[in-house]
């Protein structure tokens, strides 16, 4: 089973689901709600579909998200789709229907009735990942080159908020070089 792969998304099968290749040689089918174009990191779940005698992964930008994922699937009354829609959710407007127990965000989700919402509510409360969609590409990249080196994500998002000007595509390398002068 895989649990990390790098890899370019090569064909979209169904809504959400894709063909991951590495290598050029070999692919696999995953389910991603990400960037869709270009290399690709994934932390993935394996979860084996009884019902269809089959593997299928669950795809995730971030290590945290897939936590997320999985103290998600852990409710009862849950299927593993239900539970990678909520886990794909913007960040910040779980933790806003969260605080707020807004019921109806959670019903209005395929599959998930009010009382499944209320126990949503009342078990993830607090259980939200610190980064995930508030992240943008370009510091992804840059967390994910650096994290190659050696250095601490943590450490890397810190530095990432201290910089003096916002990241985009045209000034990466001079973050690059700020970065790597204060890790």
């Amino acid at each position: 089973m895989f649990h990390f792969i790098k890899g370019k998304l090569e064909t979209q099968i169904e809504d959400k689901s894709f063909v991951l290749s590495y290598g050029g040689h070999i692919g696999i089918e995953v389910f991603y709600r990400g960037q869709q174009n270009g290399e690709v990191e994934l932390w993935l779940y394996p979860y084996f579909d009884e019902n269809l005698h089959t593997l299928r992964y669950f795809a995730f930008d971030f290590l945290e998200q897939k936590e997320f994922f999985e103290q998600i699937i852990k409710l009862p009354g849950l299927w593993p789709k239900t539970a990678f829609h909520i886990a794909s959710l913007p960040v910040e407007n779980l933790k806003e229907a969260l605080k707020r127990g807004d019921v109806e965000f959670f019903s209005a989700i395929p599959g998930i009735g009010t009382k499944t919402s209320k126990r949503i509510i009342v078990e993830l409360q607090g259980a939200i990942p610190s980064i995930g969609a508030s992240v943008s590409s370009e510091e992804k990249k840059i967390i994910n080159i650096l994290k190659n080196y050696g250095y601490d994500a943590e450490q890397i998002k810190e530095a990432l908020k201290k910089m003096p000007f916002s990241l985009s595509k045209e000034n990466m390398k001079e973050a690059m070089s700020r970065l790597l002068k204060n890790l």
